[in-house]
């Protein structure tokens, strides 16, 4: 009878730590599920925010491109200026 008695104990301690165990377990699946969603969002939001000027064309050919440049008052540059950066300091050539 003690025998059974100390099964029955062990037996339900373990039922019990199993319990808690799959209820941890369940409770990090479901942050981790909620972290990636929202992880999801964010990228999906800044994602749309940093469209290019030629969103919605998949595919666009040059003469497609240049004229898209010309209505948007695009501007071709012959000169080019280059900001050196020396350490702490700013040098302009």
């Amino acid at each position: 009878m003690c025998k059974f008695k100390t099964a029955y104990i062990l037996l339900g301690s373990l039922i019990v730590i199993l319990t808690f165990f799959c209820i941890f377990q369940i409770i990090n699946v479901t942050q981790e599920t909620y972290l990636a969603q929202r992880y999801q969002k964010e990228i999906n939001t800044i994602t749309r925010e940093s469209v290019s000027p030629f969103s919605g064309e998949e595919k666009l050919s040059l003469r497609e491109v240049e004229e898209l440049a010309r209505e948007r008052d695009f501007v071709e540059s012959d000169s080019v200026s280059y900001v050196e950066v020396l350490a702490t300091e700013v040098v302009v050539r």
